[in-house]
């Protein structure tokens, strides 16, 4: 044996420097200022338009009774149809919009008694702008600020805080709607945008793309089965090793047999890791997905384009393409003589006639036609609008499925477990516009121990910016605060 001894810190530098600091720079993404790993944070947020039904619901009963309302100022507001009747574990007989989340309760957690507006007893002081724009930002703790004229260029949402963190150029993300329309109206605010982002300028808005392939062909479209690199925008598709071969090489002559076995075992290692972090994006150069149903230029095209809006999310996140992105489902105070033909086609909520529900209308203006018809002595329409909501409640089951049934990160996390995604209305029942116990169900979020399989009732009118900035610090996302909110609330996350 060659008697040659090597300080351990130059052993430790060659291949530890060398090797482990470059494979985090070549897993870099084109638009992103530094470097950043596979288990980064990852965000997304859907928003379903038309809110869903808040007042109860009770599964129980075979009448109207199933149905009922509650109180403005009640802190039960969501029982039965967004959140169980008790805090706690939740069980296998998940709320009524929840359901095709079933299979993933277990990485669900359920909030209730978050609120935008604390000071708006009785959902009189907002309209569906000021109410969509907050919903991100929680922008305003008072109407008062909420109605000012700067209600029209509200601060960073999350999802741009989040990016602004990572270093991405400024509406770079994705932001998906498949409505063009705005709606704003007198007070302020926006009805057709979540998402903002100041270092725009102008009024704040973060365009939105309405054509998922365009997303698709940015992110994906250089890459070629033979070169899968070019697909996450990769720097080149060398292994790691070939930045360090030549040293490796000259090292190993130096060393004895057991060490030279050590080192050939470390390297092994290294391959594997290199082998898992491909494995992990669902193919780096994934085949553009189809729309189902193939486009036809008739009312189906909204579903057939939120599909694979979906669809392209879960590829860009699980693939770490671009891990920030925001779906909103239409704007939401539209209203659509196509969302008959949608809930007919797309709708598996069965009320109490036994029967598959459809809208019994082509109103123009649905939104009034069933939203605000849904009262206690208008049970079809209460139907309706939850046939609506399960529509959205299917397509944000569908992104989560598919986040979670990709494979296993390095960490061993499946990418839903390593992102955080949020789902939630501007309006606990969009009715009367209540912005008290906002629809909130988080999924995912194992990585940054979110505490999943809980629905957890947080004291009523707890400010929702201050939720935001507790989910912030458990992504371990730098700022002293979040659109001035800084008070870490106890119990959601760690």
């Amino acid at each position: 044996m060659r008697n040659f001894r090597l300080p351990r810190r130059s052993f430790l530098k060659a291949l530890g420097v060398s090797i482990l600091l470059p494979s985090l720079d070549i897993m870099g993404r084109p638009g992103r200022a530094s470097a950043t790993p596979a288990t980064s944070p990852r965000f997304v947020a859907f928003f379903p338009s038309l809110g869903m039904w808040g007042h109860g619901y009770d599964r129980t009963k075979n009448d109207a009774s199933r149905y009922y309302e509650l109180g403005p100022d009640d802190a039960r507001l969501g029982i039965g149809a967004w959140h169980p009747a008790k805090a706690g574990a939740l069980t296998a007989t998940m709320p009524a919009h929840l359901e095709p989340f079933a299979s993933l309760r277990q990485k669900m957690m359920i909030v209730s008694g978050l609120s935008t507006l604390p000071d708006d007893v009785d959902g009189s002081d907002v309209n569906h702008s000021l109410a969509t724009t907050a919903w991100l930002t929680s922008a305003w703790r008072t109407s008062a600020q909420a109605t000012a004229t700067t209600a029209n260029t509200p601060p960073d949402s999350i999802d741009q805080h989040i990016a602004n963190a990572m270093g991405f150029t400024p509406g770079s993300t994705i932001v998906f709607n498949p409505s063009s329309l705005d709606g704003t109206e007198a007070q302020g605010g926006h009805a057709g945008y979540i998402s903002s982002n100041s270092r725009l300028g102008g009024n704040h808005l973060v365009p939105k793309i309405g054509d998922p392939m365009k997303v698709f062909n940015q992110l994906f479209g250089k890459c070629t089965q033979s070169e899968p690199a070019a697909a996450a925008g990769l720097a080149d598709d060398k292994s790691i090793l070939d930045y360090v071969q030549g040293s490796v090489t000259s090292l190993q002559k130096k060393l004895g047999k057991d060490d030279k076995a050590r080192v050939d075992s470390y390297l092994q290692n290294i391959r594997d890791v290199e082998k898992n972090l491909t494995a992990a994006a669902p193919s780096l150069c994934p085949s553009a997905p189809t729309y189902d149903p193939a486009l036809s230029g008739g009312p189906l095209d909204w579903l057939a384009t939120l599909r694979m809006m979906v669809d392209v999310t879960a590829l860009a996140l699980a693939s770490d393409a671009m891990p920030i992105a925001t779906i909103m489902t239409d704007t939401e105070a539209n209203g659509d003589s196509a969302y008959s033909s949608r809930v007919a086609y797309a709708s598996d909520f069965v009320g109490l006639s036994g029967q598959k529900i459809t809208y019994h209308s082509n109103a123009n203006d649905t939104h009034f036609d069933v939203v605000h018809a849904a009262t206690d002595g208008n049970v079809q329409a209460i139907e309706e609008w939850f046939a609506y909501t399960r529509v959205a409640m299917n397509l944000a089951a569908r992104l989560a499925l598919k986040l979670d049934s990709m494979p296993a990160e390095p960490n061993g996390n499946t990418p839903l477990d390593n992102a955080v995604m949020l789902i939630g209305t501007c309006h606990g029942h969009s009715m009367d516009h209540k912005t008290h116990s906002l629809p909130t169900i988080l999924l995912g979020g194992k990585n940054i121990g979110m505490h999943q399989g809980q629905y957890i009732a947080a004291p009523w009118n707890t400010d929702l910016g201050d939720f935001y900035y507790t989910m912030l610090q458990a992504m371990q996302i730098s700022g002293a605060n979040f659109n001035g909110r800084s008070n870490y609330l106890p119990g959601f996350f760690g």
